[in-house]
């Protein structure tokens, strides 16, 4: 019945591409009654169009009344094609400068169609609408009207360049032997030729190397490269030959790598030899590069180590005691269903992001910039839906890497970090539990919206680690995260498991090679899956953004607990409108623990405390199920530390002014410890402030927008060593307290700038930054007060101006205290001894003398 109906497309197809042809009947008629010079203004001439649209007109009727659905689709675009054709051969034929692009049009229409014929012929099967390749792609439409723009525009302005015979006949040379190769190849490979690279391997495939392909390895793609660059020289356009000659050849080594990478796994050795005895043919391109042999000792059938007994936790189980790729090993299969209830759990299958761009990690369609952006908005939305801690899990490391790059270029990144600050797993182990914990803490920090991070699975986050409650409220999956193809060990398994198929033996089913391939995405999927509920009292969400996990197929390979939870949506808003209400419910009958204010983990957070209290140590909240995963955290509190800082009770104000007020005070040096059990407390409060300073810098791009700040303050970039700044004990004769006093100042500037960046609009704080670079090359008073004038229209005037204070010269301080008063009725807290420089400071200091 099949192979009926598409005979019938290719017939039909035939027919009307004839009638398309028919065009040129009409100049035949004409010349028979005596005119001669019909050829070219029968296209020109008024009677000549209307002749021609009636035609038109007529083959549109009789297509409509013959054919209808899919067959009237093929039979429109074969009369198109053959209208091209035919108005083709009648400039070709005329005596006008336009002869040459009647052969283009020629040799442009009939590849078209005869790509659509030789696929009726040989491979009826997979004959659709896209075998005419009209709709190939965008860049391909667009270089095919810069061809026509190009031409145009030359043959009005540089007439005497299109007029080279000998250039437009070797273009010609070149388009017939390009379309007669490219055909021969089609016929030759037979039904074992397809337009769309395939990537699972049919019974009926077979490894060409006869006729043209004994020549070249890819005789087609070596046609249509010269053919579709002899079809500029037919032109004689110089522009688009260049353009079409770079961007062929770009494209056809893409399309070779892709190509091989599922011969060698459809063949192996063979195509391997093959490959080593015959050129592909283009230019420069030599295909797919093998590795050097490696010799590797694996076990393709583990059950024959480990019996017939085995356990797996993982879903889907069906790959047998040790992943062996048996299908039936276990005569008994347990699944259970999890601890949680409905409420507890949402999945969401995501196809398209906010844009309404499809999202996919496939390979030819994950470095496109509009996936990636998509994927940036749909992560975007989601960091400020999902409370406290977001997971977001990508495929491999060079994908996560080349994304993240992309949305920290298109400001995508900077959108996530506003709401969530960004914590990026890092490849290697040393830096990994200095991230994690920066991550902890900005998530248990009440004052924030949590964080994200970002990890990849198959790496340390997805498998080792325990993010239970707020650290992993949402879990967002990108992709899925498939072995790497060209591995040795996955080819040979999965060559393996087809060689295991095709012997069939009795009592034994095995899983073919790429329902293995398929299988290990989905595990390492489900195990990063896992993250989002820990315990029966836990609840989140699960984002699946790739349009490949919609279908049976795809949600068959989820956990069974995750399966009747499932939703798929055709809009991008719906989800959000569901998510939201979801988490609204869950966090009213699971309301979190609330956290005190002062167990906000910045320097800022102090307590008032007399002279024998003692600070209490903040810990991080546990799992209501007494979950071990890490120790409590010391003490991160610097009242705790700093006696000096004890002064004033800031409760009730806000970060900035917190940095201000405290911009008075300098740390007291370390004294001398008198016994071991001091020498140990002290150690141990110093390694909390250590730690308080690195956990609030290890966001990815906030790190990196400090580090250019303070690049810009100095007046350029410097080299710069950076260290642990994990604080050590150390003698006063070593470490003076004025060196601390600085130390101190640095940090509340960073802080400052910190927080100025967030309570101003991004322009307005980059001027402030310029202002502060120009007032410290000149030392002109004037460029900073006129500054603070600009600021007076801030709702934080006051606090705005007395961060600005301590970037202020010790002979401009009274100045700008004066300056500040009339702009907001109060000081900035000037001192007489602000007007001292350090050395003088430092002279006061060694004489004996009292600071007033």
């Amino acid at each position: 019945m099949a192979g009926g109906r598409l005979g019938l497309e290719g017939s039909v197809s035939v027919k009307a591409f004839v009638w398309g042809l028919s065009v040129v009947s009409i100049p035949l008629v004409r010349h028979f009654f005596g005119r001669v010079d019909w050829v070219f203004d029968y296209l020109t001439d008024t009677p000549g169009k209307v002749a021609v649209c009636l035609q038109v007109a007529v083959i549109q009727g009789l297509l409509l009344l013959l054919y209808r659905g899919p067959v009237y689709k093929v039979a429109v675009r074969a009369a198109f094609l053959g209208l091209v054709f035919g108005s083709g051969l009648i400039i070709s034929l005329s005596e006008s400068t336009w002869t040459h692009f009647g052969w283009y049009m020629c040799s442009l229409s009939f590849f078209h169609f005869s790509e659509y014929l030789v696929t009726a012929l040989i491979n009826p099967r997979s004959l659709s609408l896209d075998s005419f390749l009209l709709n190939h792609s965008r860049e391909y439409t667009l270089a095919a009207i810069c061809s026509w723009f190009e031409f145009t525009v030359e043959m009005l302005t540089v007439p005497e360049l299109k007029q080279l015979p000998w250039v437009s006949a070797l273009g010609l040379v070149m388009v017939l032997c390009g379309e007669a190769l490219r055909k021969a190849a089609m016929l030759t490979a037979g039904s074992n030729f397809n337009h769309i690279v395939q990537n699972e391997k049919a019974q009926s495939h077979v490894l060409v190397t006869s006729g043209v392909y004994a020549f070249f390895r890819h005789p087609s793609y070596v046609g249509w490269f010269y053919w579709s660059i002899g079809t500029q020289v037919v032109l004689c356009n110089p522009v688009c030959i260049l353009g079409y000659t770079v961007a062929s050849w770009r494209f056809f080594r893409e399309r070779v790598e892709e190509e091989e990478l599922s011969l060698i796994h459809f063949f192996a050795e063979d195509y391997v030899e093959y490959k080593s005895r015959v050129p592909t043919g283009l230019p420069f391109i030599s295909g797919i590069r093998i590795p050097k042999t490696k010799l590797f000792r694996v076990c393709f059938q583990s059950s024959l180590w480990f019996g017939e007994t085995g356990a797996n936790t993982m879903d889907p189980p069906e790959t047998g005691p040790a992943g062996a790729g048996r299908a039936q090993d276990f005569p008994v299969l347990l699944e259970n269903d999890h601890v949680i209830d409905r409420d507890q759990i949402f999945v969401s299958v995501i196809e398209k992001g906010p844009d309404g761009v499809g999202l996919s990690s496939a390979f030819d369609r994950r470095f496109l910039p509009e996936n990636m952006t998509s994927l940036g908005c749909t992560v975007a939305n989601l960091s400020r839906v999902v409370p406290h801690g977001l997971l977001v899990f990508f495929p491999s490391f060079p994908l996560m890497e080349k994304t993240l790059e992309f949305w920290r270029e298109r400001g995508q990144a900077e959108r996530i970090e506003n709401v969530k600050p960004m914590f990026v797993e890092p490849k290697g182990r040393g830096s990994f539990n200095e991230v994690i914990e920066g991550y902890y803490s900005k998530v248990d920090d009440p004052g924030s919206k949590g964080g994200s991070f970002f990890a990849v699975c198959r790496g340390k986050a997805s498998e080792g680690l325990d993010f239970s409650d707020s650290y992993g409220r949402g879990v967002v999956i990108t992709g899925l995260p498939f072995p790497p193809r060209m591995d040795p060990r996955v080819v040979l398994k999965m060559q393996f498991l087809d060689e295991m198929c095709r012997k069939k033996t009795p009592g034994v089913t095995y899983l073919t090679g790429q329902e293995w391939y398929r299988q290990q995405a989905f595990r390492a999927v489900n195990q990063a899956v896992g993250r989002v509920i820990r315990h029966k009292d836990d609840y989140g969400a699960i984002f699946l953004c790739d349009e490949r996990f919609r279908g049976p197929s795809a949600l068959s390979q989820l956990p069974k607990w995750v399966r009747p939870f499932v939703r798929s949506y055709s809009g991008f808003g719906n989800m959000v409108r569901d998510v939201s209400q979801f988490f609204r419910v869950a966090n009213k009958m699971r309301p979190p623990v609330e956290k005190s204010s002062c167990q906000k983990e910045t320097p800022q957070c102090l307590v008032e405390s007399g002279p024998s209290s003692r600070a209490q140590s903040p810990r991080r909240p546990q799992s209501p199920h007494g979950s071990q995963r890490r120790q409590p955290q010391k003490a991160k509190a610097l009242d705790a530390h700093l006696p000096s800082l004890k002064r004033r009770r800031l409760d009730g104000c806000n970060g900035l002014a917190k940095i201000c007020i405290n911009y008075d005070s300098c740390v007291e040096s370390p004294q001398r410890p008198r016994s071991l059990l001091d020498a140990l407390d002290q150690d141990h409060r110093a390694e909390a402030g250590s730690e308080l300073h690195q956990a609030s810098r290890l966001s990815t791009l906030s790190l990196q927008h400090d580090k250019r700040m303070e690049e810009e303050l100095r007046g350029g970039k410097r080299k710069i060593k950076l260290v642990s700044q994990q604080l050590r004990t150390e003698t006063s004769e070593t470490r003076t307290s004025s060196d601390l006093c600085e130390e101190g100042k640095s940090s509340r500037a960073r802080g400052f700038l910190s927080e100025m960046k967030k309570s101003l609009s991004h322009v307005t704080f980059e001027r402030v930054v310029q202002t502060l670079q120009t007032y410290k090359k000149t030392d002109q008073l004037e460029v900073l007060l006129k500054e603070a004038q600009g600021l007076a229209e801030d709702a934080n005037t006051h606090g705005l101006l007395r961060g600005l204070y301590q970037f202020v010269r010790p002979h401009h301080k009274k100045t700008f205290d004066n300056r500040c008063k009339q702009l907001t009725g109060q000081g900035c807290g000037f001192k007489q001894e602000h007007t001292l420089s350090k050395e003088e400071k430092e002279e006061v200091l060694q004489g004996g003398e009292t600071l007033l």
